[in-house]
């Protein structure tokens, strides 16, 4: 429900739909969650954790508190795409905060927190909570709504995050009727974040937020560079009320890859284990016979594996990740916290240094290896995924997805991983 874009952290409709449930091992809208949201409700039962109530923001300081979310995350989307659409405009944005494995969305008027938590088996979990005072709050768990927009082609088909972009009226309410954009990293930048607010240092960089169309504008012939290097927001609306003044752009990119990530690494999950479970189905109603025709159809052949898992390897090494046009900054100290956060190697590198020159990090390998969502890939991804990047890495692959990466990258993301990654195969020492 807590769609992550401009056209999107809830979505734009509430139809309901099973279809998730009914077609992949993990029968999700039944199942127990264990992600973060799981885990702090949890605390908040038995009392180890007590949120305090703001009268200005709810419990967004003490949630944030609570998940470790620096504020410097924050982004801003001023389009009509939260069910809480109606106090959402150009004048009063949502915010969102996040980090590895939560996102937390704020109206400034509004009722409720939107919160999408990763869950290592579940993919993306939807919650939300009321924003009055008690004390044991409550994160209620959201389910067919949410998928309506969260579970399908943009997603992949499984649970999952959503960055769109579309160019907005002077309302706040998408342009649906002119073309708008899932974004990914390998979106072109004139085609990101319509509909949202940026601040930083963009240089010659085309983007489409902080944009608002007004009757009589053609979007087709909006200059793209009329809001570059924009470093204050309080020229367009007031700032004050928001846990932090701006819009980050390094926060927006590293946003952008991180949801897609997520997404491909549920999807690896889901395709796998929904096959394991045809297995354990069968041979449970159906005896050797029934077993033995499903296995033959279904269970996990090297071959699938392969489809299945390249995507991922593609997706962690940055593969379609479009160069940054020249060096670009934020204007927050989301940098120096997100880089902070990284576990480094005994040379004290880190897959969360970023580059912000060539390309937004240092080092191309997602840091998501370290997430609980790919810890808890059946045995045969990860073993697949660790021979691919050992691969790719040691030079023996030499694919042209893979021309991007320098010796001297190759060299410093397997040094990094081998000093870092608990599990790797044995043939990587």
């Amino acid at each position: 429900m807590l769609a992550v874009g401009a056209v999107g952290l809830l979505g734009w409709a509430q139809v309901a739909t099973t279809r998730s449930a009914g077609s992949v091992a993990l029968v999700y809208e039944k199942a127990k969650p264990t992600d973060p949201i799981a885990r702090l409700q949890k605390q908040i039962d038995d009392g180890t954790i007590k949120l305090a109530f703001e009268k200005e923001h709810g419990f967004l300081p003490a949630v944030l508190k609570a998940l470790n979310i620096p504020a410097s995350s924050q982004g801003l989307v001023f389009s009509k795409t939260s069910f809480q659409r109606d106090a959402i405009m150009p004048w009063q944005p949502r915010a969102l905060y996040f980090n590895m494995d939560t996102y937390v969305g704020w109206v400034q008027t509004g009722r409720l927190l939107e919160v999408a938590s990763v869950d290592k088996d579940l993919g993306t979990v939807f919650y939300t909570l009321e924003q009055y005072p008690t004390e044991k709050p409550r994160f209620e768990r959201q389910g067919a709504d949410c998928l309506q927009c969260h579970d399908g082609s943009m997603t992949g088909g499984v649970p999952g995050l959503i960055v769109r972009s579309a160019f907005t009226d002077a309302g706040g309410s998408p342009m649906l009727t002119i073309p708008n954009y899932l974004t990914s990293s390998g979106s072109p930048f004139s085609e990101r974040w319509g509909g949202w607010y940026v601040t930083g240092k963009t240089g010659a960089m085309k983007h489409m937020g902080n944009m608002i169309i007004h009757a009589g504008d053609n979007p087709k012939t909006a200059n793209l560079l009329e809001n570059a290097d924009l470093s204050d927001l309080t020229g367009k609306f007031d700032t004050e009320p928001y846990l932090s003044g701006g819009s980050d752009l390094v926060s927006l990119l590293v946003l952008t890859h991180q949801t897609e990530v997520h997404n491909v690494i549920t999807k690896v999950n889901y395709e796998l284990r929904g096959i394991q479970h045809l297995m354990v189905t069968a041979k449970k109603a159906g005896g050797a016979a029934a077993t033995a025709r499903v296995v033959g159809e279904a269970a996990p052949s090297p071959e699938r594996v392969r489809e299945v898992c390249e995507p991922l390897v593609e997706a962690l090494l940055f593969c379609d990740e479009v160069p940054l046009p020249n060096a670009v900054a934020g204007t927050t100290t989301f940098v120096q916290e997100f880089v902070a956060g990284g576990i480094k190697d005994k040379q004290g590198r880190s897959l969360r240094e970023l580059d912000l020159k060539m390309r937004v990090f240092k080092y191309p390998c997602s840091y998501l290896i370290y997430s609980d969502g790919f810890n808890a890939l059946p045995a045969e991804a990860k073993e697949y995924v660790y021979q691919r990047l050992f691969d790719v890495l040691t030079g023996k692959e030499t694919g042209e997805e893979f021309k991007h990466l320098s010796p001297a990258d190759r060299g410093a993301i397997l040094e990094i991983l081998k000093g870092t990654v608990k599990d790797l195969p044995g043939y990587w020492r």
